[in-house]
């Protein structure tokens, strides 16, 4: 697999989780969270603290993609 192939099939994945967050919270919900969460954490931050929507997002896809994250 290419790097441009991996790197797509991550997005994808991070996206779904997304998408599946959004069914379990609800769309305002979730969007109130995810803004709290980058105000509280910084953009970059979110993806990597424990507990927060993104990080939730990249280790559910490291996980479907049998990625170590």
């Amino acid at each position: 697999m290419s790097n441009k192939s991996a790197q797509l099939q991550i997005a994808i994945q991070h996206e779904n989780a997304h998408f599946l967050q959004i069914q379990k919270m609800g769309l305002l919900n979730f969007y109130s969270k995810i803004l709290s969460e980058y105000f509280k954490y910084g953009f970059h931050k979110s993806y990597v603290t424990p507990g927060t929507l993104e990080n939730w997002a990249e280790m559910y896809a490291a996980d479907r993609l049998g990625l170590i994250y």
